[in-house]
């Protein structure tokens, strides 16, 4: 079991912590970092574990998000697209809120790949691009929703997630998906097939996982809270990691639902035409939202 007793002794890992690429730059103000331009060029093969569906299998979906931005930081692209992605060091990192900078100085565009597909164990997906809401005005261009799925989740099955191309160039990419990982039991309490449960006031959060994976990813986050803010683990399968309750609560507010996710991943390089950095993201996840 890996326990984290206190936040202080973890926030010097954040030093460890990578996130940014090369293109970014940093002001003289630690805690604010300024973007001249950047990319961020990221596809996601998905699957959920269907413990609170009831469906007899896990079903893959597929999304992708080809952006160019200024004027924000690479973070805060990823959390105005809710995406995630594996670069936690070892053991477990607090992520704090950066300073955000006025919607009208930031621009994200996200391009074209033309009609994305997914096909394996049997079955085909395709998914296509779709303009942005005009309510999200840091937004512009396309984006891919997560279509009804008919293709199964095997673990590590081969796939081949291609794109017709359009802005993006055209791509067929093999990759194999990961093992699956369930969260088994959080402080004591099964789930079983509930999406969130109640854990008792200020209890610590330890997390059993079920999975044949050697790691696993584990985000916590506020509940409905899509902010920079998280707590982030990579940490092996049958450790098991317990976060102290005073840590949870410096960390979001005091007594807040956080929702809690458990990954497995691999990962495979996208052809360097797509961008700098491209890659595909298999993803098998089990979620389950706690109340303290």
């Amino acid at each position: 079991m890996l326990r984290l007793p206190n936040r202080t002794a973890v926030m010097a890992a954040l030093a460890l912590c990578a996130c940014l690429p090369a293109a970014e730059r940093t002001t003289d103000r630690p805690d604010v970092t300024t973007v001249e331009v950047g990319q961020l060029n990221l596809v996601r093969v998905r699957a959920r574990d269907p413990r609170t569906t009831g469906a007899p299998v896990a079903r893959v979906v597929v999304d992708a998000h080809f952006a160019a931005f200024s004027g924000v930081d690479r973070r805060h692209v990823m959390s105005a697209l809710d995406l995630w992605i594996p670069d936690a060091p070892s053991g477990c990192v607090a992520i704090e809120d950066l300073e955000r900078p006025a919607v009208r100085e930031v621009d994200i565009e996200l391009a074209s790949a033309g009609t994305l597909g997914l096909s394996g164990a049997g079955a085909r997906l395709t998914a296509e691009p779709r303009a942005v809401p005009a309510f999200l005005p840091e937004l512009s261009g396309y984006v891919y929703g997560e279509p009804e799925s008919a293709v199964p989740f095997v673990p590590r099955a081969n796939y081949l997630v291609w794109a017709e191309g359009d802005r993006v160039d055209s791509f067929a990419v093999p990759v194999t998906a990961p093992e699956p990982v369930r969260i088994a039991e959080v402080s004591g309490h099964d789930p079983g097939s509930a999406d969130a449960i109640d854990i008792g006031t200020r209890a610590s959060l330890d997390l059993v996982l079920d999975t044949e994976a050697r790691e696993v990813f584990v985000t916590v986050r506020e509940a409905g809270d899509l902010g920079v803010r998280a707590i982030q683990c990579r940490i092996e399968a049958d450790q098991g990691v317990e976060f102290d309750a005073a840590w949870i609560d410096a960390t979001f507010s005091p007594g807040a639902p956080v929702e809690v996710v458990a990954r497995t991943v691999s990962v495979a390089a996208l052809p360097e035409s797509v961008g700098p950095d491209a890659q595909i993201l298999v993803e098998y996840f089990d979620r389950v939202v706690v109340r303290r």
